[in-house]
Formats: C-alpha cells, structure tokens, sequence
C-alpha cells in the first residue's frame, strides 16, 4: 500500500512537471511570436516612412515638370502668336530669347528610386491593411511608362522644330542674340550668311510644327496634373496605413 502511495505521489508530480514544461514552452512561443509580429511591424513601419518619403520627392519632380511645361506652352504660343503677317511685331533678339527658352532643353520627370519592389519581395505589399494603397501602388509603374511615352513626344516635336531653325535661319545670328554665343568666343561674331531670325515666324512648316509642340504640351500637362493627383492620393493611403499601424 506505501509503495502504490509513493508510485500515485510520483505519477502526480511527473504530471504537474510534463503540465508545467508544457505550459512554459507555450508561453516561450507565444513571446518569440510576439516578438517576432512586432518586428514585422517594425519592418513595416519603416518601409512606408521610406514610401511616404518617395513619394514626397516625387510629388515635387511632378510639379517642376508642370511648371516646366507650362513655362515652354507659354512661350512658345507668344511665338505662335507673331507668325505669318505679324512677323515683323516682335524684334529679333526678343524671338531668338523666346525661341531659346521654348526650344533649348528638354523637360525630365526622374522619380525617386522606387522601393515598391523590395515592398513586393517582402512579402509586406500583401500585409497591408487595405487594398487601396496596394492597388495605387500596382497602378504606379504604368503611370510612370505614360509619363516616358509624353516626354518622348514631346522631344520628338522639339527635335523637328530645331530641325527647322538649323536650316531656315541664321543659327549663330540668333545665338548672338539671346546671348548663348557669349559663351564661346567663336560663336560671338554671328553668322556670315545674311538672313533675318524673324522669316522663320513667314514659315508654314514651322508653324505647324509648333502647334503640334504646343499641342503635346497640353497634353502633358493634364497628364501630369493626373500622376499628381495620384501621388497625392498614395501619399494619402499612406499616412492611414501608418495611423492603423502605429496605434
């Protein structure tokens, strides 16, 4: 009867240890999963602080390249405005200044290295709260091929037109004018070719060719208008998925 006393006593205890260990390994996971959710968070945390930092970036390159465009449509209309019979309205060095400003560089929107697809590899893109961020963002890179297809366009159109001023008008005389030539001492003494900067505004081709560039800036412009509006509405997704996050 003792010995089946102590064999019941031991049973128990090994019992309540085998309970006790159980329960601890339980709690030692249930810790490790905790810690393990809130450095996902943290993960997650980070990587849309550094989307939301993109995408600031990137709402200000949108909104130099309207200003840009706008600037280029504004100027080249004013030209437009003195072709064919007002051609003699306007001073050659006033044109050449206009024809410089409209025509001599190029307008790039470079976004900001996107880390939408280290977002992707992680897994986090999938983990988000909401579909609207997600779906903004999958929504991105075609807004982004849009943009390069306008760009390209409108280069396209800026490239005919100084085309056409190389072989229509005296192309040093209008350096010297706007006072590119300065630059470069050679360039300084003009063109020894006759010719009035101002019968290029007498050319139907030229104004053509214009209107087709200031046509495409329309163009652009509202485009832009649209990728700002939606960059203004990820960073907006962003700043809600933050608040759930961190609250």
């Amino acid at each position: 009867m003792i010995n089946e006393h102590k064999i019941a006593r031991y049973l128990k205890y090994a019992i309540g240890e085998i309970i006790l260990v159980v329960i601890g390994i339980l709690i030692a996971l249930q810790i490790n999963n905790w810690n393990e959710s809130r450095k996902q968070e943290e993960i997650k945390i980070r990587y849309l602080q550094e989307l939301r930092s993109e995408f600031s970036q990137n709402l200000v390159l949108i909104d130099n390249s309207i200003r840009t465009y706008e600037d280029l449509k504004a100027t080249s209309s004013k030209i437009l405005g003195y072709t064919g019979e007002k051609s003699m309205h306007i001073s050659e060095k006033e044109l050449a200044l206009l024809l410089n400003r409209s025509f001599a560089a190029n307008a790039r929107f470079i976004p900001s290295p996107s880390i939408i697809q280290d977002l992707v590899n992680s897994g986090i893109l999938t983990d988000l709260k909401t579909d609207t961020l997600r779906l903004q963002l999958a929504e991105w890179p075609a807004k982004l091929e849009g943009a390069k297809r306008k760009e390209e366009e409108i280069i396209e159109q800026r490239n005919a037109i100084v085309e056409i001023l190389l072989i229509k008008i005296p192309f040093l005389d209008a350096l010297q004018l706007d006072g590119s030539g300065n630059l470069y001492e050679p360039l300084s003494r003009g063109s020894h070719f006759q010719g009035d900067t101002r019968d290029i505004l007498n050319d139907i081709q030229f104004e053509n060719r214009l209107g087709f560039f200031i046509v495409s800036l329309i163009g652009s412009d509202i485009f832009y208008k649209n990728i700002r509006a939606h960059c203004e509405a990820i960073l907006e997704s962003i700043e809600k998925e933050l608040e759930v996050e961190q609250n």
